[in-house]
């Protein structure tokens, strides 16, 4: 009997024990969900203030460029900074709902249109980035059959057969680049010859694909006019258009290269401080009866998820986005 009850005794203890257990794990789910979803929230908030303060920053940054009351001249000053007319340049650091953001309005007009430059410059361009030499030719053919809309492959370029038979296959465009970053897809072109490494500086900064490719003279960059074969009179330009606070006509001997004294195709970028989400936006100006109609051609976000103290980055979204503002 007492050896009955001892048993009892002891399934009754191992049951406890098991209920125990059982509460303690229920116990630590329950902390963990409650910890997630205030983690959830806090991110969700984080998350909606930075992009409202981001919106807030393009918003102002689009009412900036479209009141500009001198539509002749746009021109960048001996810092860099662009001027529409005699207001200050756009802040390129703002606070918003608390949040501090980096922001830059940039001429997509002062620079070389990828899609519409000729084989001479090309081949600066790529200089400029220390292709080597023998792969610059095979890069400028590759670059035209991918935009022209036939499937004849030039000489040292690449068709559909070439790139249908890479281990990732895909096709040519056969159509202009819609933005720069494609042009990574193309045979022979590098990564690095548009970010730029240790051994070469990239060309993303010098390049578009928005606009209809002509060239302002007051903010093209030293970088650019020396791709253009201007390297002499480069120095000449970039002190008097500073003097003059930007040329209101072009040169007589310098209207073969440039067309505009003014621009009307901008990117926009803006970066959170803490976080490092960024917006990217390509707008364009149209005028009308009453200063501009804004068109937005590009939009791209890169967002930053958090989890505690980690943090991993969503690759950058590329995508045409047309709409008007």
């Amino acid at each position: 009997m007492v050896k009955r009850f001892r048993n009892e005794q002891g399934i009754a203890l191992i049951l406890v024990l098991f209920v125990i257990i059982i509460l303690m794990i229920l116990g630590l789910n329950l902390s963990y969900s409650t910890r997630f979803g205030l983690m959830s929230v806090k991110n969700l908030k984080e998350e909606t203030s930075v992009r409202y303060a981001m919106l807030s920053a393009f918003n102002e940054a689009i009412a900036y460029i479209a009141q500009d009351k001198d539509p002749v001249v746009d021109y960048l000053d001996d810092r860099g900074l662009l001027h529409l007319d005699d207001r200050d340049p756009f802040p390129q650091e703002k606070e918003y709902f608390g949040i501090m953001l980096d922001i830059m309005i940039i001429d997509e007009e002062s620079k070389l249109n990828i899609n519409m430059l000729n084989d001479i410059n090309l081949r600066r361009l790529l200089k400029y980035a220390n292709v080597p030499d023998d792969k610059i030719q095979t890069i400028i053919d590759s670059l035209r059959d991918w935009i022209d809309p036939d499937e004849l492959r030039r000489p040292s370029g690449a068709e559909k057969e070439y790139y249908e038979s890479l281990e990732i296959p895909y096709r040519p465009k056969n159509m202009p680049l819609s933005v720069p970053e494609e042009l990574i897809l193309i045979k022979d072109f590098s990564r690095d010859y548009l970010y730029g490494s240790e051994e070469r500086k990239g060309i993303k900064d010098l390049i578009t694909t928005f606009g209809d490719g002509r060239l302002n003279i007051n903010t093209v960059s030293k970088e650019v006019m020396e791709i253009l074969g201007l390297s002499i009179d480069s120095e000449t330009i970039i002190s008097q258009r500073n003097s003059l606070r930007g040329y209101r006509a072009i040169p007589p001997h310098l209207t073969g290269l440039f067309r505009a004294t003014s621009s009307n195709t901008f990117r926009i970028e803006i970066k959170e401080k803490v976080s490092g989400e960024k917006l990217t936006a390509v707008i364009q100006r149209v005028p009308a009866k009453k200063g501009f109609i804004v068109k937005t051609l590009y939009w791209s976000e890169q967002k930053t998820y958090r989890s505690d103290r980690r943090a991993r980055s969503e690759p950058e979204f590329l995508g045409i986005y047309g709409g008007t503002c």
